[in-house]
C-alpha cells in the first residue's frame, strides 16, 4: 500500500507524484479492466485518481468517459455501453442531478409526486444497467450543504434532509435486487469529510464540479475498494498483537486483572472500542489470528480479564512466542492456507511494523500514535476488508478454521486424516437462492481458479444446467458452498469454462469427487471428450498440475496458457473418501 495513497489523502500531492506512482505500481498490476464513467457533472481529475487507486489495488484500468451530463441518455437510449463493452460502468451522480426538490409552497401530494418520479427514474436506470449484464456502480445521494428548516429538515415532509434520506433508503431496496450493481456510499464519504470539504460552491459555479477537488481522492478510493472486492482482492485475515494493542499493559508483567481495558478511563475504553470493532469483523467473516512476543500460557490469560470483549475462541490461530513476527505470519499462512497478501497486521510497535514491511511487504500493517482507536480509523478509511455481500459461510469461517487447525496435527497420513473427517458433499445447480454465493465465490477465488475467470450474475444464467454447485460438510461442521464448475457442450465435447474452489477445503481431494460426478454427467449425455485451459497468474500456481493429475493430455502450450484434452473413455473414477449426494 503506497503511503501517498493512504491516510488523510492530499489531492495536490497525489497528482504531483502521478508519474512516479504509475512507474511504481503498473508493473505490479494483476488484473486489467475497462471502466466507463457516465457523468452527471464534471469529473476532471477523478479519472487520474481512480486510475492510481485501482493500480494501488493491483488493477490496471482503461478508463473511458462519456459526454458531460448525458448519463441518463447513455443508459436508456444510446448504444455507448454496447459499443465500448466495458467490464464496469460507474454512474457518477450527486444531489446536483436531482431535478426537483421539496418546497414549502408545495402540497404533500406534490412532494410525493416528485419523490415517485425520482424513484421511477432510478428503477428504470437500474433495470437497463442490469440488462447489459455487466458490473455497475452507482452513487447514492449526499446531503445539501444548506437546510431549509434547520433541524426540522430531518423530519419535515418538505425538508431536504428528509428527502435525501427517503431516496437513499429506497435506492438500497432497489439495488438489493441486482447482484451486479453496487452502491458507492457518498452519503458516508461526504459526512466523514464534512460537507464543506466535499462540496465547493465556487468550483460548482465555475466548473460544474459537484465534488470538490480535495474530496476526489476519497471518492476514487471508495470506488476502487468496491472493484477490488469484486475480484476477491480484499483482505481476509486480521493478525493482532496483544500487549498495548488489544489491551493496555503487558500481561506477563502486570497480570490479566491489571490490564487497561474496560470502563476505567479514556485509554481503557479505547482498547475496548478496538476489541469491539474486531469482534464485529470476526462475526462477518474476517479470520483473526494472534501474533505476539509472549509466553503462550501467560498471553492466553489476558482474555480472562472480565472486560475483554474478545475470547480465545474468536481466533483461528494463536502464536505467542519469541520468534520474529514475520516467521509467525508465515506459519499462520500455512495453517489456515490463506496467502499472506490477504493479511492485515496490527501492532503498537513501529519496530514490529517495519520488520513485517521489510520481510513481507504484501502484508498491510497499521499502528497508532496516541490511541488504539486510530487502528479502527485506518481499517475503515483504507477499506481493507471491503465486502459486497454476507453469506452464512462468512459468518461461520473462524469456527471451521479452528476445527481444522486443532485436528490436523493428530493424524499421520493425509488419507487417514481425510477418512476420519467423514466428508459428505452435496451437488446442486445454480438457483436464485445460491446465485449470490456462487458469484461471490467465483469472483473472490484466485488460487484454485485455472483461468482466473470472473463473472456477473447475468453471465451465470447462460450455463443453464451445465454447472455444479458443491457444498462440503464433515465432522467439524458445514463449510457451505465451496466449489463451482461451469461448462459448455459443443457436439460431443464438453469444455470447462470455470472451476473454482475455496482454499478452506484444499487438500481434501474434493476435486476428485467433483470431476467424477462431472464425467458421469458427460457420459449420460453422450459426451466423449473434455477440454480445459490453464492460464497462469501470480496466484493460481496451486492448480498448475490440476488437469495433468486428473488424466488430461497437454495439447497446446503458448506462454502463460495451456490447453488440455481428455477422452472420457480413458477416465477412471478417483473419489474414495467423500460421500456424494444430490440435492432435490
Amino acid at each position: 500500500m503506497n503511503s501517498i495513497l493512504s491516510g488523510s489523502l492530499n489531492n495536490v500531492s497525489i497528482l504531483k507524484n502521478k508519474r512516479k506512482l504509475i512507474e511504481e505500481l503498473e508493473p505490479k498490476a494483476q488484473i486489467e479492466i475497462k471502466l466507463l464513467i457516465l457523468t452527471g457533472s464534471t469529473i476532471a481529475e477523478l479519472k487520474d485518481f481512480l486510475y492510481l487507486f485501482l493500480l494501488n489495488n493491483g488493477i490496471k484500468a482503461n478508463i473511458l468517459e462519456s459526454t458531460y451530463n448525458t448519463y441518463y441518455e447513455d443508459i436508456v437510449f444510446n448504444n455507448l455501453i454496447e459499443k465500448h463493452k466495458p467490464d464496469w460502468v460507474y454512474v457518477h451522480t450527486t444531489n446536483k442531478n436531482l431535478i426537483r426538490w421539496p418546497d414549502p409552497g408545495m402540497s404533500k401530494n406534490e412532494v410525493e409526486s416528485i419523490y415517485k418520479d425520482e424513484i421511477d427514474k432510478f428503477k428504470l436506470l437500474m433495470s437497463k444497467l442490469n440488462e447489459f449484464g455487466i458490473k455497475a456502480i452507482v452513487n447514492n445521494f449526499e446531503y445539501r450543504v444548506e437546510r431549509v428548516f434547520g433541524n426540522f429538515d430531518a423530519y419535515s415532509d418538505f425538508g431536504y434532509v428528509n428527502y435525501i434520506n427517503r431516496l437513499n433508503l429506497e435506492m438500497c431496496k432497489i439495488i438489493s435486487e441486482y447482484g451486479n450493481i453496487h452502491i458507492n456510499d457518498i452519503m458516508y464519504i461526504s459526512s466523514s469529510l464534512g460537507l464543506n470539504k466535499w462540496f465547493s460552491r465556487s468550483y460548482w459555479h465555475s466548473f460544474k464540479y459537484a465534488v470538490a477537488p480535495q474530496a476526489m481522492p476519497h471518492l476514487a478510493r471508495s470506488l476502487s475498494n468496491i472493484i477490488k472486492a469484486s475480484y476477491g482482492m480484499s483482505k481476509k485475515v486480521l493478525v493482532c498483537d496483544l500487549d498495548n494493542t488489544l489491551w493496555g499493559g503487558v500481561v506477563g508483567d502486570d497480570g490479566y486483572n491489571n490490564l487497561s481495558i474496560g470502563p476505567n478511563g479514556p485509554l481503557s475504553e479505547s482498547f475496548s472500542e478496538l476489541q469491539s470493532y474486531i469482534n464485529v469483523l470476526q462475526k462477518r467473516g474476517i479470520v483473526l489470528a494472534v501474533n505476539s512476543k509472549n509466553e503462550s500460557s501467560l498471553a492466553k490469560t489476558g482474555f480472562d480479564n472480565e472486560f475483554c470483549l474478545l475470547n480465545l475462541k474468536d481466533f483461528a490461530v494463536f502464536k505467542a512466542n519469541w520468534n520474529q513476527k514475520s516467521i509467525n505470519i508465515k506459519e499462520i499462512e500455512k495453517e489456515i492456507n490463506i496467502r499472506h497478501d490477504a493479511f492485515v497486521f496490527i501492532d503498537d510497535s513501529k519496530y514490529e511494523i517495519e520488520q513485517i514491511k521489510s520481510v513481507l511487504p504484501d502484508v498491510v500493517s497499521f499502528t497508532y500514535e496516541k490511541s488504539p482507536t486510530e487502528i479502527i480509523d485506518s481499517l475503515v478509511s483504507e477499506g481493507v476488508f471491503e465486502s459486497l455481500s454476507l453469506s452464512s459461510e462468512d459468518q461461520n469461517r473462524t469456527e471451521l478454521y479452528q476445527a481444522r487447525s486443532r485436528f490436523e496435527g493428530d493424524v499421520i497420513s493425509i488419507d487417514e486424516y481425510l477418512a476420519t473427517l467423514k466428508m459428505r458433499s452435496s451437488f446442486s445447480n445454480i438457483t436464485k437462492t445460491n446465485s449470490v454465493r456462487v458469484e461471490q465465490l467465483i469472483n473472490k477465488t484466485n488460487q484454485f481458479n485455472p483461468t482466473t475467470a470472473r463473472v456477473s450474475s447475468r453471465e451465470l444464467d447462460r450455463y443453464g444446467e451445465h454447472n455444479f454447485v458443491v457444498s462440503l460438510e464433515d465432522i467439524h461442521g458445514n463449510s457451505g458452498i465451496v466449489s463451482v464448475l461451469l461448462y459448455d457442450v459443443f457436439n460431443n465435447r464438453a469444455h470447462i469454462d470455470i472451476w473454482v474452489m475455496s482454499c478452506r477445503v484444499f487438500n481434501r481431494k474434493l476435486e476428485n469427487a467433483i470431476f467424477d460426478e462431472f464425467i458421469k454427467t458427460c457420459r449420460k449425455n453422450n459426451v466423449s471428450e473434455v477440454s480445459a485451459k490453464y492460464i497462469k497468474s501470480k496466484k493460481n500456481g496451486y492448480v498448475k498440475d490440476l488437469y495433468t493429475n486428473l488424466g488430461f493430455t497437454l495439447v497446446k502450450s503458448s506462454g502463460y496458457e495451456e490447453e488440455y484434452l481428455m477422452k472420457i473413455s480413458d477416465y477412471e473414477a478417483r473419489n474414495e473418501l467423500i460421500e456424494v449426494i444430490y440435492e432435490a
